[in-house]
């Protein structure tokens, strides 16, 4: 007894066993528990209904007749404000469609001959893209004062906007001349069809009388004389070409630079108007590149203005 009087504290042991024999009394916090009604034991329990099924030979062959459904009305409250599908007439400031008109190659700002127009109309091209639109309508553009240089993903219509600006040129004088550079034989080719279906039909301007253009000839008229003339120019070819005989000459690098030191020679480059250089990227090649900086050195030494058109691909935008 003397030991366990001087033991001031408990044990585990002890505390586990006085709370064992200590008892707690508890209550339910959601009190007493309903009692089950006796109207549910008594309630009347329906049977499930049968299914019925039909023959498919006791079926018709004749389609059911279609009868109209019962038509409800609204309440008048609900009718007299506007649906989500009435927006655009309840609501003015909802946002309605508007058609760019210089999105159209009719635009006066263009002044393109009606000709041409429907011409591109049957090839597809109704309208043009809003960034050919900025090319066009750009400072001096249109009136050949000044030149161009863009890039343009393959297919994304670059070609329209330098053909629209080597027509606009062409077109102005009767003896105006315009050339379009290309890099190889096949682009040619089929740049000389496309042309030609373009400028179908397209007269030039007729021979001014107080100018004095109009000189007794030896010869008749050629059918084609006043027509646009596309004509292709490239290796291989045993015809030596002149300037007299194209009005759009499509060619490639070193017809190109051929053609203009023959004009530069017999004093025939006043008449070139504009040059189109197609892949302006193929400027640093290693082969082919400096024949681009002649032809591009040789017109901007000329005392008679030409605009140059410049177009790629693969061009960055940093080194335009």
């Amino acid at each position: 007894m003397d030991r366990q009087q001087r033991v001031f504290h408990k044990t585990t042991v002890e505390s586990v066993s006085s709370q064992q024999n200590n008892t707690h009394a508890t209550t339910t916090l959601a009190g007493s528990k309903r009692p089950y009604p006796e109207s549910v034991g008594s309630r009347h329990v329906e049977p499930s209904p049968q299914l019925r099924f039909q023959r498919a030979s006791g079926v018709g062959k004749e389609p059911r007749r279609l009868t109209a459904s019962d038509i409800v009305a609204l309440d008048a409250d609900a009718a007299a404000f506007p649906s989500e599908y009435s927006q655009r007439r309840a609501i003015s400031a909802t946002p309605t469609s508007v058609v760019d008109r210089s999105l159209s190659l009719a635009f006066s700002r263009y002044a393109l001959p009606e000709t041409l127009v429907n011409n591109l109309h049957a090839l597809g091209i109704k309208e043009i893209y809003p960034w050919q639109k900025q090319c066009l309508l750009g400072p001096g553009l249109l009136e050949g004062t000044r030149n161009l240089v863009y890039s343009a993903p393959t297919g994304g219509g670059k070609s329209l906007v330098a053909d629209i600006l080597m027509l606009k040129r062409v077109l102005e004088g009767r003896n105006a001349k315009a050339l379009l550079i290309l890099p190889y034989v096949a682009l040619v080719q089929e740049k000389v069809r496309w042309l030609r279906n373009i400028v179908q039909d397209i007269k030039r301007k007729p021979p001014d009388a107080d100018e004095g253009d109009e000189k007794p000839r030896l010869w008749q008229k050629r059918p084609d004389e006043d027509n646009v003339r596309v004509v292709a120019f490239f290796g291989g070819g045993k015809i030596r070409a002149t300037w007299s005989d194209f009005d759009i000459g499509v060619c490639t690098f070193e017809k190109a630079n051929i053609l203009i030191n023959t004009a530069i020679d017999d004093c025939s480059i006043a008449n070139l108007r504009a040059i189109v250089l197609d892949e302006l990227h193929m400027v640093d090649d290693d082969h082919r590149g400096y024949l681009m900086e002649l032809i591009a050195t040789k017109l901007m030494s000329l005392e008679n203005r030409v605009q140059i058109v410049g177009m790629s691909a693969t061009l960055a935008v940093g080194n335009l």
